[in-house]
């Protein structure tokens, strides 16, 4: 299974609202295949699923189920533009349980689906 890492960088100007909400995005960051729950990402901040949402909505300036999603779609068009994995294997590295969901989300937000990307965007290595 390929895995997709990315450090945090924390710089001086962050905000405690930022600042708070540090811990989800790091569990974001580091499972981002894994089932992601809210009340789990909450907890990890030591707020309640509500609060969390209406924090990490305010601070990052989408909802957390949008934030994953791209998160997850940054990740497939990696894979897709890397690896030779078949479309199956992208969506569940990327962290979609469902092939056919990740198809239609992926033409969604990206504009085609992950076949037609992949054959516009894949590199040799």
């Amino acid at each position: 299974m390929h895995t997709h890492k990315e450090e945090i960088v924390i710089g001086d100007d962050i905000s405690q609202r930022e600042r708070s909400i540090l811990p989800a995005l790091s569990i974001i960051d580091n499972d981002i295949s894994a089932p992601l729950r809210e009340e789990e990402l909450a907890k990890a901040c030591d707020f309640s699923a509500t609060y969390f949402s209406r924090l990490f909505h305010t601070t990052m300036g989408v909802t957390l189920k949008q934030y994953i999603i791209q998160k997850r779609l940054d990740l497939a068009c990696g894979l897709l533009s890397a690896d030779h994995e078949k479309i199956a294997s992208v969506a569940t590295s990327a962290g979609f349980k469902d092939v056919s969901y990740f198809s239609r989300v992926f033409k969604k937000h990206i504009g085609c689906s992950p076949g037609k990307f992949r054959s516009n965007n894949y590199k040799e290595s």
